[in-house]
């Protein structure tokens, strides 16, 4: 079976993404495939044809092979299964926008400090803005009094 063009999107993301990690560890693609069946148990390491195939999007490592290369790049669970639609149990959805961008393996580790940094900028920017507004907006107005028992004087 062929797998469709998303799905052809999805494994070549998640193999570049799976080699950038590798590459910025230092690692061979020998080096990955042993070091992920050591941390599955395995007697026999993954050739480096298979790591291969992964790294260039041909096919995808299983769910158990992409938790185990999480594991060895020391990466959060879920950053590399999720690409595959596996989310391992107990892993909360990412909620802010560091963690969003960190999490996203289609981006370089350049383009994710920079949109870090834009964000951070961005954010900046809107609290000081606010801090200004806050300091040129007129003081409240006491509040009027209205009739009643306590009101002296002439009517």
């Amino acid at each position: 079976m062929v797998p469709d063009m998303d799905t052809q999107a999805a494994w070549k993301a998640l193999g570049a993404a799976m080699r950038d990690a590798a590459t910025a560890a230092d690692m061979t693609q020998d080096e990955v495939g042993a070091a992920i069946a050591r941390i599955e148990g395995r007697d026999r390491p993954y050739d480096q044809g298979m790591v291969s195939k992964w790294f260039r999007g041909i096919s995808p490592p299983q769910p158990g092979q992409l938790i185990a290369f999480e594991q060895l790049i020391g990466a959060a669970p879920g950053t590399y299964t999720r690409h595959l639609g596996y989310l391992p149990l107990g892993v909360v959805p990412v909620l802010t926008v560091p963690e969003a961008i960190a999490t996203d393996v289609q981006l370089t580790k350049r383009q994710r400090d920079n949109l870090t940094a834009l964000w951070r900028a961005e954010v900046e920017t809107t609290l000081a803005q606010r801090r200004v507004s806050e300091l040129r907006a007129p003081a409240p107005k006491p509040p009027r009094r209205t009739g009643g028992p306590e009101r002296r004087g002439p009517r």
